[in-house]
């Protein structure tokens, strides 16, 4: 596609990939060390990939990656490591290829705005889906129906935290129900009425 990247070494920080244009895609083939400050003693890697517009294929290698494809429908693959995936607001259609991370500590970890209610949970096939009500984002990750495959957690930027493990419980909750059409970005009174103690009880607030 068009479009090309550069390396963006921030100040103190770990060397990453940062892509513009239309259909890039870029993998990393090495890693870098987290703190470049204190070299010597520094074991883990962190790579990190930061796509704009358009439709882009992210992926990284061993180590613990950060990708988030930015606007367009994108596809990210983490790789081995403990993986973040980042979502916001207006990035599209996103899938997600977490294959073989069983025991990793992966997370996809939604953009500034979008709160635990705002968040529609829906199987397709062997694949999860997570939309944002009212708008036409979603990103899926592909074949969660293999543990092997999930990521391990979703975290909101206020500090609520979805567990793998209870997104079967917002899944069955919402099969049943009609989420917000487009453009009606809160819940319904009679939506919060059927969906309040589920989401309580499945999501975690890691600040208290």
């Amino acid at each position: 596609g068009t479009g090309g990247f550069h390396l963006d070494f921030t100040d103190g920080g770990a060397p990453g990939a940062d892509a513009s244009g239309t259909g890039n895609s870029l993998t990393l083939r090495g890693s870098v060390p987290q703190d470049t400050d204190d070299m010597p003693e520094t074991t883990g890697v962190m790579e990190i990939l930061v796509a704009t517009s358009g439709n882009d294929i992210l992926g990284g290698t061993d180590g613990d990656d950060i990708l988030a494809g930015g606007a367009g429908d994108d596809l990210l693959t983490g790789g081995a490591g403990n993986d973040r995936y980042g979502f916001a607001r207006g990035d599209g259609a996103d899938q997600i290829v977490n294959t073989g991370e069983g025991g990793s500590d992966d997370r996809l970890v939604f953009g500034d705005g979008v709160s635990q209610d705002q968040l529609w949970f829906s199987q397709s096939g062997n694949d999860l889906q997570v939309s944002i009500i009212g708008t036409t984002d979603s990103v899926t990750v592909q074949n969660w129906s293999d543990v092997n495959d999930r990521v391990a957690a979703f975290e909101t930027s206020d500090g609520a935290t979805l567990a793998a493990a209870q997104v079967d419980n917002l899944i069955s909750a919402m099969a049943s129900l009609t989420p917000p059409a487009l453009d009606e970005t809160e819940l319904s009174d009679s939506l919060h009425d059927q969906l309040d103690t589920v989401l309580a009880a499945s999501w975690s607030d890691s600040n208290s």
